[in-house]
């Protein structure tokens, strides 16, 4: 198992992944992760307008929190365009970021996995249906 440093540079992270996401899908992910980290000030660790740090478990590195909190943006922006087609795209990239937190909390180990479904598991996502 590999170990993610609670440090770890998102946009590395993603790039280092192996099979590697299609080069659009990867910039549309390091765009989303940008975007979250700009509005953050590049820091995760105090709550902002997107609720980073706000229900989030100490047990979650950074990396896995800035993924999965991109996640919960590009669904955001995926309810926003409604039925527009280009909402297709958003939701895969919600849907591989989210995937990506729980392959980079798997690597820390069980704790995390556990720690990032409590966080950013189906309840969150309902939430997000309701506001």
């Amino acid at each position: 198992m590999r170990t993610v440093s609670h440090d770890a540079d998102p946009a590395a992270w993603l790039e280092s992944r192996d099979p590697a996401a299609p080069p659009e899908l990867l910039a549309k992910l390091q765009e989303a992760v940008a975007a979250l980290r700009a509005d953050a000030g590049d820091s995760l660790s105090g709550a902002h307008s997107h609720g980073v740090g706000q229900g989030t478990d100490e047990a979650l590195p950074a990396l896995v929190t800035t993924l999965a909190e991109a996640a919960l943006d590009r669904f955001r922006a995926a309810l926003a365009l409604g039925d527009d087609r280009s909402a297709a795209f958003e939701l895969l990239a919600a849907d591989a970021l989210l995937t990506y937190a729980f392959e980079a909390a798997a690597e820390v180990g069980p704790d995390a996995v556990s720690a990032c479904a409590r966080v950013y598991g189906p309840a969150r996502l309902a939430a997000l249906l309701d506001s």
